[in-house]
């Protein structure tokens, strides 16, 4: 599969959130700052301490996991998929193995 992308969308706030699927490149090259700016304090501060744990191994694994972490915390707060770009929604529920509520 090529890159597919979920938005998603409290419907309690309104807000709505991208989401990448699969092998997270921004988070490789950037690192955990990039989940602080999509506003995952949980991700972000876990990777800074998993990294200072491990001596910055974890940092090469982080990005094979972090994309379906996030949409897994996305949906634990009530999210649900408003769309999908690159896919369609059947094939990312079969390749992230969790349920994608929809909107």
């Amino acid at each position: 599969m090529a890159y597919a992308k979920i938005t998603l969308e409290n419907p309690q706030t309104g807000i709505i959130k991208k989401a990448p699927v699969g092998f997270s490149w921004t988070l490789f090259w950037i690192g955990p700052i990039v989940a602080l700016i999509r506003g995952d304090m949980l991700g972000g501060f876990g990777m800074v301490l998993l990294i200072g744990i491990t001596y910055g191994v974890s940092h090469l694994v982080c990005p094979f996991f972090y994309n379906k972490f996030y949409i897994k915390r996305l949906l634990k707060k009530g999210f649900r998929v408003v769309s999908v770009e690159g896919s369609d929604i059947a094939t990312l529920r079969g390749k992230l193995g969790i349920n994608l509520p929809e909107k």
